[in-house]
């Protein structure tokens, strides 16, 4: 069965890149987890001020220009099953070590989506962890 997921429009985190217009590259957020990351990317501090949007930038600079990076977008080498699992990595931030799951789809173009948000505790991934990503590497979309 096909999961389902909704675009997110990247134009409004570059910032004035016009050589990136012509990319075919397009961002999803899974359904099911699509408010929490939303929610997630654009948070604000007391003083109103975005948290991630300078990472997240980086981050699409980094996705943009096909290129990996295990500081900001990594592709972990896991299992056969995972091979299109990419894990998008945000600094610590009030003790916690966000990690965003993703999967990557490339054909005509590259097609990321953001599936599942946690908080990496330790510097080793945790078979729960490589379970999951075994999961997401089966996940097929309805774009």
């Amino acid at each position: 069965m096909l999961r389902k997921c909704k675009k997110l429009d990247i134009s409004k985190f570059i910032l004035d890149n016009k050589e990136f217009h012509n990319i075919n590259v397009e961002l999803f957020i899974d359904e099911t987890t699509y408010n929490q990351i939303l929610d997630f990317l654009l948070e604000v501090d007391k003083n109103n001020k975005p948290i991630r949007i300078e990472r997240f930038r980086s981050i699409l600079n980094e996705i943009l220009n096909f290129r990996y990076n295990k500081d900001l977008y990594d592709k972990p080498k896991i299992s056969k099953k995972s091979i299109d699992v990419t894990i998008m990595k945000f600094k610590r931030h009030r003790g916690m070590n966000y990690r965003l799951l993703c999967k990557e789809f490339i054909s005509n173009g590259k097609k990321i989506v953001m599936i599942i948000l946690f908080d990496k505790k330790t510097t080793e991934i945790s078979k729960k962890q490589r379970a999951k990503m075994d999961s997401i590497g089966g996940y097929e979309y309805d774009f």
